[in-house]
């Protein structure tokens, strides 16, 4: 995996946050959350980010949604990780497949941004790295990414350490929608 050095690593967590997938007899509905396309292709054209997904999915499922997404908007994402680079979370856990989302073995947590609706998915010591947003079930009048771009462009594209904004990128974000 290769992350630019000049560029922070902006990654997104795909079910719930960027689209919805719900099970319908043995196949899946994958819907794009509203205003995402045009929220990522603003943050790809700044060319502040290298961006990448982390999910906890399978292959098959992050390959599918990719595809759809790709579908809609003007890029690639360049880096991917699925539930192969996950780890177990420790106890106390709801389910035996709970999943965290170490983000150290990435890369440095200076630069590393995961947006993400669920910060049970953090690893210890990484939670300020997590940029929360509300988790998504299909609402279609959902505007939690609507105008969001400049927010993450003008305060996260260039502070050294991308950990002391992300709080405050979230709360200017979400506080009003």
């Amino acid at each position: 995996m290769k992350v630019s050095p000049l560029k922070h690593l902006l990654l997104f967590d795909l079910n719930g946050t960027l689209v919805s997938k719900k099970r319908r007899n043995h196949t899946f509905d994958i819907t794009i959350r509203p205003y995402v396309p045009e929220f990522l292709n603003q943050l790809h054209a700044s060319k502040l980010f290298t961006m990448g997904v982390f999910s906890s999915a399978t292959t098959p499922t992050v390959t599918t949604i990719l595809h759809q997404i790709r579908a809609v908007t003007s890029f690639s994402f360049e880096i991917v990780l699925d539930r192969k680079a996950t780890v177990i979370r420790p106890p106390p856990r709801e389910k035996p497949w709970n999943t965290v989302k170490p983000l150290a073995k990435i890369g440095d947590l200076k630069r590393i941004i995961l947006v993400e609706d669920s910060i049970e998915k953090a690893a210890k010591g990484e939670h300020d790295n997590f940029l929360i947003v509300p988790s998504w079930e299909g609402n279609r009048e959902d505007v939690a990414f609507k105008g969001l771009a400049p927010h993450f462009i003008d305060s996260l594209g260039t502070t050294p350490d991308v950990r002391l904004k992300i709080r405050q990128v979230s709360m200017l974000a979400f506080q009003s929608k």
